[in-house]
């Protein structure tokens, strides 16, 4: 008794037309917004705290932590999410 072959399948009728869009703009804009909103609360946060209390070693560190890696990584998310196309 033979083996059968292997069965051959016609792809294109399991992937006609164009590929869906992976995250359309709107649902992209919202998404930089609560970025930016969660970034903007917790720098803010810490602002207010370092004002506060600037002679806590602690949050000088945060505050240095935010002021060195955070503002920047704003502002990459704005370059990113908001450009002209």
């Amino acid at each position: 008794m033979a083996t059968p072959g292997p069965t051959q399948y016609d792809v294109s009728t399991y992937f006609s037309g164009a590929p869906p869009a992976v995250v359309d703009e709107e649902l992209r804009l919202k998404l930089a917004g609560k970025i930016l909103l969660g970034i903007a609360l917790i720098s803010g946060g810490v602002f207010v705290a370092y004002a506060l209390c600037p002679k806590n070693e602690a949050l000088v560190q945060v505050f240095e932590l935010v002021k060195i890696g955070v503002l920047p990584l704003a502002t990459l998310v704005v370059s990113f999410y908001f450009t002209k196309d």
